[in-house]
């Protein structure tokens, strides 16, 4: 004996059903790649400001001295100048960056 399907849908509601489901995969495909997009150029821009600021060091800080100590005081000293004229903090205060020997990174 066969069994009756619990639930019955005219072949119209099945269509809606399926145009409603790709409706909606559209729709969240449309927003999941602008998300994806922006969350690549904000790692973006964070890489390139890290980049800049450590451009900027290099450049300020007196390297090729044996005392690092006293190019981290050097670079304490004129990194507000630096920011100001090389314009890297438009959006968040710069802090300046530490030097370290490459034996404490």
């Amino acid at each position: 004996m066969a069994r009756r399907p619990r639930y019955r849908l005219s072949l119209a509601n099945k269509c809606f059903l399926l145009f409603a489901l790709a409706v909606l995969s559209i729709m969240a495909a449309t927003l999941f790649m602008p998300w994806v997009q922006m969350a690549g150029l904000d790692e973006e821009a964070a890489f390139r400001k890290a980049q800049q600021v450590a451009t900027v060091a290099r450049l300020a800080a007196p390297l090729q001295v044996s005392d690092w100590g006293k190019a981290q005081a050097q670079l304490n000293e004129n990194w507000p100048r630096y920011v100001k004229l090389y314009n890297i903090a438009r959006d968040v205060p710069v802090p300046p960056p530490q030097v370290i020997t490459v034996e404490q990174a």
